[in-house]
């Protein structure tokens, strides 16, 4: 059924989806907890609910994933920098996945309420889709718990936001 977002953005059709959300994180410590914790809560916040697989062992991932009921994979092979490998993250996600459709998302990425219409509205598979995210300062925790959260940061991302050039490393 066709469907619009609150940026009336038109889609052409949109499709329930079922969605498998990933990610690794930096340590939950000062900021960087804040604005994971944020990520995570939007993406908690989709409907219909997405699941989420966390990968990683820094500070707070477990506690996070315990917190939230989502799935924590700790172990996750890593370069010789220790950087996790998206290849394994990839891997393992489609092996655990309970949906078909899977996302990897960076941790402090917020997603709003257009984001599974958007997905929803891709007709050709298999398929590969790619975005580009908006920058705004978000120092304090975001309370879901309001109805109107996503309304106030979007009122805020206009003030404030900018588009991010397409070359970002994200």
């Amino acid at each position: 059924k066709p469907g619009k977002t609150s940026n009336n953005t038109c889609f052409k059709s949109v499709n329930f989806i079922m969605l498998t959300i990933f990610s690794t994180s930096k340590p939950f410590t000062g900021h960087n907890a804040v604005i994971q914790l944020n990520a995570i809560g939007s993406w908690l916040k989709l409907r219909p609910r997405c699941e989420i697989i966390l990968f990683g062992d820094d500070k707070g991932t477990l506690e996070v994933a315990q917190e939230f009921g989502i799935i924590h994979v700790p172990d996750i092979a890593c370069n010789e920098h220790g950087t996790p490998l998206l290849s394994d993250m990839f891997r393992t996600a489609s092996e655990m996945a309970s949906f078909p459709i899977l996302c990897y998302v960076n941790a402090d990425i917020i997603l709003l309420s257009d984001f599974l219409p958007a997905i929803g509205s891709i007709d050709r598979k298999p398929y590969l889709a790619i975005g580009q995210r908006w920058d705004l300062n978000v120092d304090e925790r975001l309370n879901f718990n309001k109805q109107d959260w996503e309304v106030s940061l979007r009122r805020n991302l206009a003030i404030s936001g900018k588009l991010h050039a397409v070359t970002g490393i994200d």
